[in-house]
């Protein structure tokens, strides 16, 4: 699916990878971010599609706005590239599979066992398929 993206520079570039809503800023009119930890290249759109997970969890009284207006505003800027709701689900899945990955390590971990909670994040993602992913 990604490679019908491709990696030009309309697609393809610096990103936050980290773009939840704690490390977005707003003072007044003026927003900014932080903790650029985890930045590099990727794909534009992911640094959308952790956003809208943020947007989801945190903000469920009003998502469906919100989303609809980051698409928007962000069209005002930069043009989103044709199938991008595709390219969205693509990365929501890629994101929920790593944190799988993280959970399942950190269940074979004897340092981190204590910590590990993959049971809860297996049951959210298969919920997610089941609700998200698969009707589209």
């Amino acid at each position: 699916d990604l490679q019908e993206l491709g990696h030009g520079t309309d697609t393809f570039g610096p990103i936050h990878r980290d773009l939840h809503l704690g490390n977005i800023l707003f003072h007044g009119s003026r927003v900014g971010v932080i903790d650029f930890d985890l930045c590099g290249l990727g794909h534009y759109l992911l640094d959308l599609a952790v956003l809208l997970n943020a947007l989801r969890i945190q903000r469920q009284d009003c998502f469906w706005k919100m989303r609809e207006t980051l698409f928007e505003s962000y069209e005002r800027e930069i043009s989103l590239p044709d199938g991008y709701r595709r390219y969205l689900m693509t990365f929501h899945a890629m994101r929920h599979v790593a944190r799988l990955n993280r959970e399942l390590r950190a269940l074979t971990s004897e340092a981190n066992r204590h910590r590990a909670s993959g049971p809860h994040v297996l049951r959210n993602v298969v919920a997610w398929m089941q609700t998200s992913y698969l009707k589209n």
